[in-house]
């Protein structure tokens, strides 16, 4: 399990830098918005998809074979304890890893601190006024010049102009109709699992940046760029920061946000970047499906030995297999045949004692 995270990190920490050094600056809005959640969402599935099929891509150059090594004590699988129970074997299970634990600890922290963050934002909802504008739900918030939504519920402070209200209204409300709270609780709960990793944290400030600029281009069509400048550049800030809401005024994104909106629109040509997801993705799955490969060769070496040796070698190879793993309180049998030998070792052990 520990690989498999170190390999979730890895792959995202790739897709992050494909993505900072090609596609940030481009002005595929959509795209990019479609990149980072599908990227995101391959990192947790590919280690864990196996394709034997690609092991043939990878030529033997490719594929170093190490020895299984086991960093602590190997947990016993339910077949294992099953088997030994049978052989009068007692196994003791082994205790759980301290980074399990700490992760444990950090996902409960991190979903109490998620819970925090619901109610607060639920408080300001019930404690300032409010009104319905069709199915949206304006909340009023006193002594504030915040701007901000989060799914049909747009919060806007009573300090801000009511000459700038509608531009900030048609803003938020680009936010709502395009379901960009929905991402942002995404990776809200990848924060909450990998609360570890600064990279998860990474792709939510990359999210929030894409859902600027797609709400940006769309409200300055309404409003015109001199009039969206001035909304931009003449505010009180006092925002309040939560995570998974798309905030208006937010001081380190206003500069990008004008940035981009000068900005001449990308060529269709730039659109072939994204092409790069393929082979990266495809690169991934021969790294991942070469392990399959791996097992596969030990089994067959395994196999082919066995079958070289005479019965009686055969009995003594596995007798003393068995010794060692009594003396290692651990019992693993790969097949069917490993239980016959148990047998055969045993009454050979008894006829040799009975002749003596």
């Amino acid at each position: 399990m520990l690989y498999s995270i170190l390999q979730i990190i890895a792959f995202q920490a790739l897709f992050l830098l494909i993505y900072d050094l090609f596609l940030k600056r481009e002005t595929f809005f959509n795209y990019n918005r479609a990149y980072l959640i599908i990227t995101s969402i391959l990192s947790f599935v590919l280690p864990f998809l196996k394709f034997p099929e690609l092991k043939t891509m990878a030529t033997k150059d490719f594929v170093i074979h190490l020895p299984e090594v086991f960093i602590g004590v190997k947990t016993p699988t339910v077949y294992d304890i099953q088997v030994a129970e049978q052989a009068g074997i007692v196994l003791e299970q082994p205790q759980t890893p301290i980074w399990q634990i700490i992760g444990v600890f950090g996902i409960v922290i991190a979903s109490f601190i998620f819970l925090v963050k619901i109610a607060r934002l639920y408080r300001l909802k019930h404690k300032n006024p409010k009104r319905w504008q069709g199915n949206i739900l304006i909340v009023k918030l006193i002594k504030s010049s915040a701007a901000f939504s989060f799914f049909n519920t747009i919060f806007l402070g009573e300090h801000i102009s009511e000459s700038e209200k509608p531009t900030i209204y048609k803003h938020e409300l680009i936010h709502i109709k395009e379901y960009h709270t929905v991402d942002l609780l995404f990776f809200e709960l990848l924060r909450i699992v990998f609360w570890f990793s600064p990279l998860v944290y990474v792709y939510q400030n990359r999210i929030k940046e894409i859902h600027e600029y797609i709400a940006d281009a769309k409200a300055v069509k309404q409003s015109g760029k001199a009039e969206y400048y001035t909304s931009l550049l003449n505010q009180v800030l006092d925002v309040n920061n939560v995570s998974f809401t798309n905030t208006f005024f937010n001081k380190s994104l206003i500069k990008k946000r004008i940035a981009m909106l000068q900005k001449r629109k990308s060529k269709q040509l730039h659109l072939i970047k994204y092409a790069l997801l393929i082979p990266m993705v495809f690169g991934m799955l021969i790294y991942t499906s070469t392990e399959v490969r791996a097992q596969q060769k030990v089994e067959t070496q395994e196999k082919v030995v066995d079958q070289e040796l005479t019965e009686e070698q055969l009995i003594k190879k596995y007798y003393e297999e068995i010794v060692t793993m009594k003396k290692m309180e651990l019992l693993s049998l790969k097949s069917q045949i490993m239980q016959d030998l148990i047998k055969k070792v045993e009454k050979s052990i008894f006829c040799q004692e009975k002749n003596f």
